[in-house]
């Protein structure tokens, strides 16, 4: 079991490297290549543990968005690897297979389907043909819509439940900081949802009532995380004047948890306490996410790459068999997760 800041100092050992070095003009390499690993794992197989049940509302006129679908029974958003089923919910919540089929296909069998079945109306001239169009209700997918056939005259919407594999979110370094113990001029114990990042470390900013904004934040000219009014975040950090906290660390510290002094007319002591975010994949496929992080990162990362070549002389090459290895283990894991080749029930 590990977090992402573990996972990124595993991989900085490996490659003789400091996890700041990670950081080259603003962008981390290291989340970088965690995230591009899981991306063509995830591309190249189906997970069962990204096996999810979606919920997308469809206009029977303007159709939908695959965009739009979210997690049964929640808000939030997800985006399709793989659709396997497409259904509806009967008045007990159970999923009820539809007729669905992608636009091509539809239009082959509206083809076949009309072909002695269509009616059309020649009154009182052929300039005056009407067709009407027929066929068996179902779902049509094209790219990111969803529509409903035959279109029909009346709107209104049906919501249609996606039985699919998705994407992963994106890797990120802590999603959430929470700062309590400061007092002072301004009372500033709120929670902090992670905003972006700054200096190449994870930007945190207060979502308070008050009109100012504060932020916790890495400043590189004073080597500490800062807790400030966001009007100051800038660099150089001049430290006269401001009422802030401070936390000392080192460059390679990527967590703004801990214990910051105060200054100016801020006191008390401020601790923050950040989120380490971890997920299957940091759970499960550690080994993985390692192994081809090193192997990524070996070849596109000139700053800190080529640390393994292939030579006549002994060198190591890139340990792209423990990164094969590790993720053929991860696959069969996944794959076992129920027993294979036997049918429960009748």
């Amino acid at each position: 079991m590990a977090t992402i800041l573990e996972l990124k100092s595993t991989i900085a050992g490996i490659l003789g490297v400091t996890v700041s070095d990670f950081t080259v003009n603003g962008i981390d390499f290291g989340l970088t290549a965690l995230n591009a690993v899981r991306l063509q794992a995830e591309q190249g197989n189906d997970f069962e543990f990204q096996r999810k049940t979606l919920s997308l509302s469809v206009n029977t006129l303007t159709g939908g968005s695959l965009e739009n679908a979210v997690i049964q029974g929640t808000n939030t958003t997800a985006t399709i690897k793989t659709l396997i089923d497409v259904g509806q919910a009967d008045t007990n919540g159970n999923f009820v297979p539809l007729e669905w089929t992608t636009r091509a296909e539809s239009h082959e069998r509206t083809r076949g389907e009309n072909r002695y079945g269509s009616r059309s109306l020649r009154y009182p001239s052929d300039a005056d043909a009407q067709v009407f169009v027929g066929g068996r209700r179902r779902v049509m997918l094209d790219n990111d819509r969803v529509s409903l056939f035959p279109m029909g005259t009346i709107s209104e919407s049906v919501t249609v439940l996606l039985d699919c594999y998705v994407y992963s979110d994106d890797f990120v370094t802590s999603t959430l900081a929470t700062l309590t113990g400061t007092t002072g001029l301004n009372a500033i114990n709120v929670t902090y949802p992670l905003l972006g990042t700054y200096n190449g470390k994870p930007l945190f900013q207060s979502q308070t009532s008050s009109y100012t904004q504060y932020g916790i934040w890495y400043s590189i000219s004073q080597v500490k995380w800062i807790i400030s009014s966001l009007e100051y975040m800038k660099e150089p950090f001049v430290a006269a004047f401001v009422d802030y906290h401070y936390l000392a660390t080192t460059s390679s510290t990527l967590s703004p948890a801990g214990t910051y002094t105060a200054a100016g007319a801020f006191t008390g002591t401020g601790v923050v306490a950040a989120n380490a975010v971890s997920d299957i994949w940091t759970t499960k496929g550690a080994n993985y996410l390692i192994w081809a992080s090193v192997v990524w990162l070996n070849q596109n990362a000139s700053a800190f790459g080529k640390q393994f070549v292939n030579r006549q002389e002994g060198n190591l090459g890139p340990p792209t068999a423990l990164r094969d290895e590790a993720l053929a283990t991860l696959i069969a894991c996944d794959t076992n997760k129920f027993e294979l080749f036997r049918r429960h029930g009748r």
